[in-house]
């Protein structure tokens, strides 16, 4: 199961006093993919907070790279550093 999480700035200056980032639910084990246009440390902020949940791992988005990359597991299905192709995904 994957759960995509999307952090977009909508055409406006995020402003790290105002930002705020809220857990979603999140099944035991699931693949967390974050995605969008928002300032790295808005992704720092998500990161620390999903670190605290259920996920099974967090990957990031990079079309570059053609799939998601994971920055952190907990399920050896998953290593850090593995890109996750849209076919791949578990």
């Amino acid at each position: 199961m994957i759960k995509r999480i999307a952090l977009t700035t909508q055409g406006e200056t995020l402003e790290v006093a105002n930002f705020s980032f809220q857990t979603p639910e999140i099944e035991p084990g699931e693949l967390v993919v974050l995605e969008g246009d928002a300032p790295i440390w808005a992704y720092g902020i998500a990161f620390h907070e999903l670190d605290r949940s259920s996920a099974g791992a967090i990957g990031v988005l990079d079309p570059k790279l053609g799939g998601v990359v994971i920055v952190a597991s907990y399920n050896p299905k998953w290593k850090v550093g593995d890109i996750v192709k849209k076919e791949e995904k578990k």
